[in-house]
């Protein structure tokens, strides 16, 4: 057997989240597993993989162990991160930003929360909510991923005081970014809730860049997809 990429066990995750997504929400993936049209590798319930060039529609295992690899693996451009936040401390939810964190932003903007009935609250409170969003987001991936050099957040509205000499040239940054949604998150009390995205901001932002798996009865789960995954895969019975 060959080794398989990260990457690889990436994108069987994605198709299981997919799948799980697609059946009523109190019933797990099946044993069986599921079946995903053109791939090489059998993805085994231990979590193991191995090459073995399959016919269309050959059975893969899927296993609770992948269930944060998405975010593991996802390898985040800093520079180009920071060089998106405006002057202001807020970051834009656009398509940019998006393929940044693997997200599907033209889906989660102008479908999900859309349907959600985001727009009944006027076009200025929509840009603000989505720049709230996004701002959250990208504190969440600085929180969980602790790449930033001299920044360390407590919570998403709180940054971690670290000596003066410590602080990186991002510790600024990540404080206006904190103010900022201090200051929105005022205005727009409780918003995750009123749109049903989930209990907490912490909660939603992790379920949004699937640092954790969407919650057995999320109504948030069909905007943790990634932006880019395989298409038309087969439930097994």
């Amino acid at each position: 057997a060959a080794e398989i990429s990260s990457s690889e066990y990436r994108v069987f995750w994605q198709e299981a989240c997919k799948m799980s997504e697609q059946r009523p929400c109190s019933r797990p993936l099946p044993d069986s597993g599921i079946i995903v049209p053109n791939m090489g590798y059998a993805l085994l319930k231990n979590g193991s993989m191995k090459t073995k060039k399959v016919h269309l529609g050959r059975k893969l295992k899927f296993s609770a162990h992948l269930k944060s690899l998405a975010a593991d693996v996802l390898v985040i451009p800093w520079a180009k991160l920071f060089s998106l936040q405006h002057e202001d401390g807020y970051w834009e939810c656009t398509a940019e930003l998006g393929s940044i964190l693997d997200i599907d932003v033209d889906y989660f903007a102008n479908v999900f929360l859309k349907e959600k009935g985001i727009l009944s609250l006027g076009m200025k409170a929509r840009e603000t909510i989505l720049k709230l969003i996004a701002t959250l987001l990208v504190l969440q991936l600085i929180r969980s991923k602790e790449e930033v050099e001299g920044v360390r957040l407590k919570t998403l509205f709180k940054l971690e005081e670290i000596p003066p000499q410590e602080k990186s040239e991002r510790w600024d940054d990540v404080k206006m970014a904190v103010e900022w949604v201090k200051a929105a998150d005022r205005q727009y009390p409780c918003i995750y809730s009123r749109l049903e995205l989930g209990w907490d901001w912490e909660s939603v932002t992790r379920q949004l860049l699937r640092i954790d798996p969407p919650q057995a009865h999320s109504l948030l789960r069909p905007a943790c997809l990634p932006s880019l995954s395989l298409r038309n895969p087969v439930l097994l019975q």
